[in-house]
């Protein structure tokens, strides 16, 4: 009966963990705060997801080879209902843990570079910006230097949302030229 609680303890935390972050979030992060806790080891946090998507309390999104999590509704519920099986100790820990890297897991994994050999020995960057897992806006260059390459994905890092704003008030800003 011990390791039965032990299990539903574990999913529970990984989906209030999950709920707490309130944006998509890559498998590594989940793995970051529950092995740095050594609350339990990859392979049983993967078998949580796993568990957790067979029963429809999470669900993935896939973009750029990159697999997202997020709590579905059912999950939501699921935690309205047995979140007191969770110790308020945990609960509170996960919360803090999330309020405190919210920000920076949002970031992390709204800015997205793929790279992949394209014809005549260029390269082709792919630049996305994300919002809630889903593709805001995507920039693919043809490069024919590595340390363009760098230089490009590097900046991309930097100032995506700048490029972002400029693009978007370029192409909505009001014209006088502008014919209806």
């Amino acid at each position: 009966m011990g390791n039965l609680k032990n299990e539903m303890a574990g999913k529970l935390s990984v989906l209030h963990f999950i709920s707490a972050m309130n944006a998509p979030i890559m498998g590594y992060q989940i793995e970051d705060y529950f092995i740095e806790k050594n609350l339990m080891d990859v392979f049983d946090i993967h078998d949580i997801l796993s568990d957790l998507i067979d029963i429809q309390f999470i669900k993935t999104s896939n973009v750029f080879d990159r697999i997202y999590y997020f709590c579905t509704e059912n999950g939501k519920a699921a935690l309205e209902n047995l979140g007191e099986e969770l110790s308020a100790e945990k609960r509170a820990d996960i919360d803090e843990y999330c309020r405190e890297n919210r920000f920076r897991i949002i970031n992390e994994n709204n800015i997205v570079t793929s790279v992949k050999d394209a014809p005549n020995n260029q390269y082709q960057v792919s630049m996305l910006i994300l919002d809630n897992a889903q593709p805001l806006i995507e920039v693919s260059l043809f490069l024919d230097r590595e340390q363009y390459v760098r230089k490009a994905i590097s900046s991309w890092k930097v100032s995506a949302s700048e490029i972002y704003s400029s693009i978007t008030e370029t192409l909505f800003r009001d014209d006088d030229t502008e014919q209806n």
